[in-house]
């Protein structure tokens, strides 16, 4: 009687502490109507379809609900792991409890069914489906199930971070992300597309996407969340929720058209005698298709549904667990596969400063490595065969580490790239890019494409705003989410006054509706050397995209109206000897194209253009030149001239000229030997006549 009691009392505080548990956080929720009514504003089209789906569906439920047979169904389930090194790269371990679990909700094995309410127990339903890892890929090679993606969609969480979907009609996708995009207002845990939506166009659609830590019960699940999955794949196998698919829980009762599952109006509480659309008759709260967080059973009824549903061609369901595809996906009975690993790491750093270390950490997947080898050019030690080494790095450069990993299946090898800077500034002081150099540019400047994809910063020869180049992010129709940064080289601030750092840039959308403008231009800056950035500027929405709708590829040329001013007044702490600049391009949903030119970083706050007061008096010819010119300029009375050449900083670079001249036209001859020490660039010549200034652009080729 004691033992008895004693088991009583820990079950009723477990159950207390996993509810005290969901009480702390903010619990999110399934977003699968939410979704699927955004898909059907987008495709009106679709309603259609799936109501033609639907009504094949009722007709072989209607078919198959006399002949309860006793069929085990088998389906192959594979996990794409979307991530960025994060907390949401979870662990084979993880992955597998979620199956685990899966098996247990779907075949009444979980041992909390004796705490199913007295009304339900003789309805809880094994519904013979079982779940297994995929063994073999769509191509018949190697897997264990469990597909590690690196992408920023693993923020987005949406129909765009579905990537590399194996078959359909072969495997149950699952794809795991560190945050799904809310929808009205909406916190979203996972969501699915209905089999009678996932058809034709939409079968790409095809599949689950959860939060990683709303799936299994270990690593950065809970027990509380981890029956999510079973409620998403539910969907997947065409049941709605009790309450049915037209509105959200606790706002009016409804029914989900299965004659065992009583009218709801839904539950977030987990009030085992919740009655309310009938008083008397008990809600079934604990139903995996619920929203109480106290879920235990599918009925006879949802089980029936689920089944009939494997038994017909909507969505390839019938498909899936069938002998030819369980030898297919291997996942078979007595099918067992060992995998070489697929190598991967991640450094704790891309951007060091020379004589710092680095941690590479490993992230093979797909088999468990028993081997490491790893290379480090410019490294101490040059090589090594731990799993986690540390390096230094004592000489800048741009560094290639390699890591093969193995165990005695196989092999494979990965290679990336770190960024090794010196502790000497490259440019002191001043500094000017415009881009019409594009050997400066390779040795100075760090492009960076993260997801390694076609939208990434390059040279522009097509336009620019004061030369003909400029530094272009191809986002024509890019991913939303999708991130790509360029960095400038190192500079020596110190010693500088109030300093501005400006730029000029035109960007387009592809699109008129202003709620989606949601591109974002980003500068960051760093002082030691881009191990971690600081943000100092953001530029979004209208103010980003200055060039309005286009719907091709967005080119400004060089119209000056085509362009805005970036510009930011540095605080005191970059006012120091190794200072870099980020420019960090976030994609929107309807993004183009975006030009950057005329990166400056001077005392005046628009670079040269805070000296300029009239060009217009001022004439070179030929222009641009190979280092001969013609200077024409008319005084107006008898002044003491200064002619110098400055760069785009406003530092002068050579002086020409100091003397008294007369009112009126006046020509000065410039010849390359004069100015042998100026290299090809962009210059201003700057006329100094007593108050006056006359500035113009100078191009030397």
């Amino acid at each position: 009687m004691k033992k008895n009691l004693t088991f009583f009392l820990t079950f009723v505080l477990s159950v207390f502490g996993i509810m005290a548990s969901l009480n702390a956080q903010e619990l999110k929720y399934c977003g699968t109507t939410e979704m699927q009514k955004k898909l059907l504003e987008q495709f009106p089209e679709l309603l259609l379809q799936q109501q033609a789906s639907d009504q094949i569906l009722q007709e072989n439920l209607a078919e198959y609900d006399g002949t309860r047979d006793d069929q085990i169904y088998i389906i192959p389930i594979v996990f794409h792991i979307i991530h960025n090194y994060g907390v949401e790269a979870i662990s084979e371990d993880q992955v597998k409890d979620a199956v685990r679990i899966l098996n247990e909700d779907f075949r009444k094995l979980n041992p909390d069914t004796v705490d199913i309410v007295e009304e339900f127990k003789d309805i809880a339903a094994d519904s013979k489906i079982e779940f297994r890892l995929a063994q073999k890929t769509p191509g018949g090679g190697c897997t264990n199930g469990i597909d590690y993606i690196v992408s920023h969609e693993t923020t987005q969480g949406d129909n765009g971070s579905k990537l590399s979907q194996w078959p359909r009609n072969m495997y149950l996708n699952v794809w795991v992300v560190n945050s799904i995009t809310s929808f009205d207002g909406i916190d979203i845990a996972g969501y699915t597309v209905p089999p009678s939506a996932a058809e034709g166009f939409f079968a790409t659609l095809d599949g689950i996407v959860i939060l990683s830590n709303y799936l299994g019960s270990i690593g950065t699940g809970s027990v509380g969340t981890s029956h999510v999955l079973t409620h998403e794949i539910g969907h997947y196998l065409n049941l709605p929720h009790p309450w049915g698919s037209t509105n959200f829980p606790g706002v009016a009762c409804g029914d989900d058209g299965i004659y065992d599952t009583p009218e709801t109006q839904g539950w977030t509480v987990c009030d085992l005698d919740g009655s309310i659309c009938n008083p008397g008759i008990i809600e079934n709260v604990q139903n995996y298709m619920e929203y109480a967080y106290c879920d235990k059973m599918f009925t006879e009824g949802q089980a029936t549904v689920m089944r009939g549903l494997l038994n017909t061609a909507v969505a390839d369901r019938n498909n899936l667990w069938t002998t030819s595809n369980l030898e297919a996906t291997g996942t078979n009975d007595g099918y067992v596969s060992a995998c070489a690993p697929r190598a991967d790491f991640n450094p704790n750093h891309y951007f060091i400063c020379e004589d710092a270390d680095v941690l590479f950490t490993d992230f093979s997947w797909n088999g468990d490595p028993t081997s490491w080898n790893w290379e480090f050019s410019g490294g101490t030690p040059v090589s090594s065969t731990e799993q986690n080494p540390t390096v230094i790095f004592n000489e800048p450069g741009k560094y290639t580490i390699t890591l093969t990993s193995s165990n005695a299946i196989g092999s494979s090898t990965i290679s990336k790239d770190i960024y090794v800077s010196s502790l000497s500034a490259q440019y002191v002081q001043y500094y000017y890019e415009g881009f019409d150099n594009a050997t400066q540019f390779a040795n100075d400047w760090i492009t960076v494409n993260v997801d390694n994809n076609d939208s990434y910063w390059k040279l522009a020869s097509n336009a620019g705003f004061s030369g003909t180049n400029s530094l272009v992010l191809t986002n024509f129709n890019g991913d939303k989410g999708d991130i790509d940064y360029a960095v400038t080289p190192a500079l020596d601030l110190s010693g500088m006054p109030v300093t501005y750092a400006s730029f000029r840039y035109a960007a387009a959308s592809s699109t008129s509706d202003i709620t989606l403008l949601d591109d974002v231009l980003s500068v960051y800056a760093s002082t030691n050397c881009g191990e971690t950035w600081t943000l100092h500027l953001t530029i979004s929405g209208v103010s980003l995209i200055n060039n309005g709708a286009w719907g091709d590829y967005f080119t400004p040329g060089s119209v000056s109206n085509n362009w805005s001013l970036g510009m930011l007044q540095l605080p005191s702490s970059l006012a120091t000897s190794n200072v870099r600049f980020k420019f960090q391009y976030t994609g929107g949903s309807e993004g183009n194209n975006i030009y950057i030119d005329d990166v400056t970083v001077s005392e005046h706050p628009v670079g040269i253009e805070g000296l300029v007061n009239d060009a217009s008096n001022l004439s070179i010819f030929p222009n641009p030149n190979n280092g001969d010119f013609t200077l024409t300029y008319n005084l107006p009375s008898e002044r003491n001239v200064n002619i110098s050449i400055v760069d785009f900083t406003g530092r002068e670079v050579f002086a020409l000229l100091n003397q008294l001249q007369s009112a009126g036209n006046h020509q000065q001859q410039i010849h390359s030997d004069d100015i042998s020490s100026l290299g090809s660039g962009i210059y201003m010549v700057k006329i100094q006549a007593g108050v006056d200034s006359y500035i113009n652009k100078l191009v030397i080729e």
